[in-house]
């Protein structure tokens, strides 16, 4: 026997659905002021800390074919 669905779920649903909305990005200038906000990007990359998050995990098996 199926049960009607609680005003719970009901709730729910429709909290789920409206955190699946996309949101857009702003536009980023990346040359302007003699392109400040690239360098600033790749001196983040190059730090250590910052490795995982940006790259990912490194898995111990993974082989990278030429």
């Amino acid at each position: 026997m199926l049960r009607p669905a609680s005003a719970n779920t009901m709730v729910n649903k429709s909290v789920a659905s409206k955190s699946h909305r996309k949101s857009t990005l702003p536009s980023i200038s990346w040359n302007a002021d003699d392109s400040a906000l690239l360098w600033k990007l790749l001196s983040e990359m190059e730090k250590r800390e910052n490795a995982k998050v940006l790259f990912g995990k490194k898995e111990k098996n993974r082989v990278i074919e030429k």
